[in-house]
């Protein structure tokens, strides 16, 4: 399991899903730091597994980068991990 799977699995552990899963959405440490780490942001559209849904205009495709899919606008957020690699 990855770091950034590890981070998403302890917040599925707490009920609160992030909706806003994209690769630009992950900090990872400089590479010469050590250890290595990694930082989830933008918890703004986040909320409590069965609560909380996507806004009616979300979009998988954006400027900065794609979404993961599986969001739908409207529908609750879902979790599920970043990275299957």
């Amino acid at each position: 399991m990855s770091e950034t799977d590890f981070l998403i699995s302890s917040l599925h552990k707490c009920n609160i899903v992030q909706g806003d899963r994209r690769f630009a959405n992950v900090v990872f440490s400089p590479p010469a730091v050590e250890p290595k780490y990694s930082t989830l942001i933008d918890f703004d559209n986040s909320g409590k597994f069965g609560e909380r849904a996507y806004p009616s205009r979300f979009k998988l495709n954006i400027p900065d980068g794609q979404r993961l899919s599986g969001a739908i606008a409207g529908e609750l957020l879902a979790p599920f991990t970043m990275c299957t690699r």
